[in-house]
């Protein structure tokens, strides 16, 4: 929901509390829409955020100091020239609007006092900071509004500030007072609107939620045409709507933010009041505690999915090139799956040499002595050699097709294990829901790297010591110079704490982070009697059970098959795709000494036997049970 007029009343009244008085000791402007004021008040700092951005408009106090551009912006230079040093009057809103007026006594030019309005417009994409003089004129905005853009409302330096047009609806004291009066509230609704509609249009400052909430404490539907409502319909809704406004004029708000889910960390919006029907609501200290706890959370969960989609784009690009580089592999050693003709052609040549003729012709039939019958084959020739050299060079290209093979079967088997890896370690980009994943995910990416940068490999056309060949009998020229210092071999990165969950029977289970950390939490931090889970034939995370001495029984074993099957991508696939938890997935599980690591299998890559296998839903996890103790 927007921010409507009673919440920014109710917030104008708590920045009023906060900041009457204060000392403005420094403007910033952090971001292109974004204005910090630094106040000082009873040897307290106090930050104010005031942001203009279309998509997030907000004004609330911050806990900390956000970081700076070097250069300041000219809106931010200009706003210290007028404002700094100045003492806070007052913070109102006018009129049940969404824009806050902030009164700022400073001194002017020749040192008198003087008056000047920081003026925020938080109203969606027309969202604005104004500065204005004594007078009410414009001194400058942080976003110009020319006739080009606006005909209706210029906001330009220079002009006198035209306020924000009115709507033309009484606001909630004056609705108030007219219904003890017995007035009708509703004697100007149209008969097809909605009675949510009838209530927005009857009062000032009222959002759609906030009628939506009046409508349900009614007993109505929202989406009920008005003049389908009865009488006694019509006067639930009227004593709805009176104890709405007797909470609000008597200022009995209660700061609220709404989440979707019960597991969701960041609200999907916010009001002053605990309205109805608005999702999983919890209580906030203040409106600008519960505002700063939506964007701020928002703005977290930004950065995080923009790290984690930068990062997910560094190892989608290794994949992709490594199915690149399989399909060209693969396609090479199809090329040479004839190469056997090749050898039996030179033989056949050497068996027949006197019927093969010593130049001029591009091939001879000869008989084939290895099969039965000798049937006459057609072996092509290069008519500028002798027989000999013809089945020379036959057996030549034998040779090297058989080589190109040999290569081509052993970098397929790299790429296919390359990309087996690659593809878990996507899985677990995918998977990553806080900083500890991707930071356990970046160090293993930063590995990665590394290893394919080849650091600590020898010099380009030298041995490791920098030298080159200077040809026989002659020293390398390089070997009269000092030796380029080698690069430093990547220092191993320290694997991360796994996710740790305590199952319904008080067993806990840990889930790896990563692939490295996969290694770590099975073959370094596992007992031989723990029990692993991992999901079938799919890349996904290794699930460890820790037994401690006691028999696990199979209601925890399931948790921990939900878990690994939650973590994979097949059922990460599934939940994209319908938006379920996902179809029915296949978890392999083993004691832990029955998981082994092949030599030189990259990390995550292990290998299992006597294994069972369990059929289960993947299921969001449980909160976490916080740091491993060992």
């Amino acid at each position: 929901m927007p921010l409507d007029g009673i919440t920014a009343k109710r917030l104008a009244a708590e920045l009023d509390e906060a900041l009457s008085g204060a000392r403005l000791d420094r403007v910033a402007q952090p971001g292109r829409y974004d204005v910090v004021l630094q106040f000082r008040k009873e040897s307290s700092t106090l930050r104010l955020l005031l942001s203009a951005n279309p998509s997030a408009p907000r004004i609330h106090l911050l806990d900390g100091a956000p970081e700076n551009p070097p250069e300041p912006p000219a809106f931010c230079m200009f706003l210290r020239k007028h404002l700094s040093g100045g003492r806070v009057v007052d913070v109102s809103t006018p009129d049940y609007e969404r824009v806050f007026v902030l009164r700022i006594q400073t001194l002017d030019e020749i040192g008198d006092r003087v008056e000047k309005r920081l003026v925020a417009e938080l109203m969606g994409k027309q969202s604005n900071l104004v500065l204005l003089g004594p007078t009410g004129r414009i001194l400058d905005a942080l976003l110009h509004v020319d006739a080009s853009v606006s005909r209706v409302r210029e906001v330009m330096p220079g002009r006198m500030y035209p306020p924000v047009p009115p709507q033309g609806k009484p606001p909630p004291e004056a609705v108030l007072a007219a219904m003890d009066r017995r007035e009708d509230p509703f004697a100007a609704a149209s008969a097809s609107q909605s009675a949510e509609k009838a209530v927005l249009a009857a009062v000032q400052g009222f959002s759609p939620p906030l009628c939506r909430d009046v409508c349900r404490h009614a007993g109505l539907d929202p989406a009920a045409t008005f003049s389908g409502l009865g009488e006694s319909e019509r006067s639930a809704l009227a004593a709805a709507l009176h104890a709405t406004l007797e909470r609000i004029v008597a200022r009995r708000f209660e700061p609220t933010v709404f989440y979707r889910a019960e597991g969701d960390d960041v609200p999907y919006d916010f009001h002053a009041l605990p309205l109805r029907d608005s999702g999983i609501a919890r209580t906030a200290a203040s409106v600008g505690a519960a505002m700063a706890l939506l964007y701020g959370g928002r703005a977290l969960r930004q950065a995080f999915d923009q790290s984690r989609g930068d990062l997910l784009r560094i190892v989608e690009t290794r994949l992709d090139k490594a199915v690149k580089r399989l399909a060209a592999h693969e396609s090479d050693v199809a090329a040479c799956a004839g190469r056997e003709r090749w050898r039996r052609y030179g033989d056949l040549i050497l068996a027949s040499l006197a019927a093969v003729p010593s130049g001029g012709a591009p091939s001879v039939l000869l008989p084939d002595v290895f099969e039965e019958g000798a049937p006459a084959v057609e072996v092509p020739l290069d008519p500028t050699l002798s027989p000999t050299r013809n089945a020379q060079r036959l057996f030549r290209r034998y040779a090297k097709e058989r080589a190109k093979e040999e290569a081509g079967l052993r970098f397929a088997e790299e790429d296919r294990k390359e990309i087996e890896y690659l593809s878990a370690l996507a899985q677990a980009v995918r998977s990553a829901d806080d900083r500890i994943d991707l930071e356990a995910l970046r160090e293993e990416v930063a590995r990665l790297d590394a290893r394919m940068s080849g650091d600590g490999a020898a010099p380009k056309g030298g041995d490791a010591a920098g030298r080159s060949d200077g040809g026989p009998g002659r020293p390398g020229r390089a070997s009269r110079f000092r030796p380029p210092a080698r690069k430093k071999a990547p220092k191993e990165p320290k694997a991360l704490p796994p996710r740790r969950y305590v199952s319904a029977d008080g067993f806990e289970i840990r889930v790896g982070r990563s692939n490295l950390q996969n290694d770590e939490l099975t073959l370094r931090k596992s007992a031989a009697d723990d029990l692993w889970f991992h999901v079938r034939q799919a890349p996904g995370t290794h699930v460890v059970v820790r037994a401690a001495g006691r028999e696990i029984p199979d209601a925890t074993k399931l948790e921990a098959a939900t878990l690994a099957a939650w973590f994979s991508r097949a059922a990460a696939a599934e939940r994209r795709a319908d938006g379920t938890e996902g179809a029915k997935t296949a978890v392999d599980w083993c004691p832990v000494r029955n998981v082994k690591k092949p030599p030189g299998a990259k990390p995550g890559m292990v290998t299992y036997e006597n294994y069972r296998t369990m059929l289960v839903t993947p299921r969001p996890p449980s909160k976490e049970a916080g740091p491993d103790p060992t």
